[in-house]
């Protein structure tokens, strides 16, 4: 899998759960439990992993990604199932990279928070 489409691929996905979450959030505010619950520190965390949520959208979008661009190939080529394997363990490969690089982040993220909050708090 090209770095573009996989690229694109990790885009369309992180848009489309991020959208869900937006609107699963949205309909949650306006009822009036749910709005007095949003204020708590539980709800503080969920957002914090809100992020993590998206990866296993993620992982299958990538997978399925290489996955149907080694089928395509296949039919193209007629060499089947040889590029649906490629395509497939490529997917698998990009995926796990993708995964480590957001955990990475993330774990930056929440360092710079500590940091941040502990300069704060003297």
């Amino acid at each position: 899998m090209t770095r573009c489409s996989e690229h694109s691929v990790r885009m369309v996905a992180s848009a489309v759960s991020t959208i869900f979450l937006q609107i699963v959030t949205r309909f949650f505010e306006r009822m009036p439990v749910t709005n007095r619950l949003l204020r708590t520190p539980t709800h503080t965390a969920l957002r914090q992993l809100a992020p993590l949520a998206t990866l296993g959208v993620e992982l299958a979008v990538t997978v399925l990604a290489g996955g149907g661009l080694g089928w395509f190939l296949d039919r193209a080529t007629e060499m089947r199932p040889v590029w649906t394997i490629i395509g497939f363990v490529f997917g698998v490969v990009a995926a796990i990279v993708q995964f480590i690089r957001t955990i990475a982040r993330l774990d930056r993220q929440q360092l710079r928070q500590k940091s941040d909050n502990s300069a704060a708090g003297h």
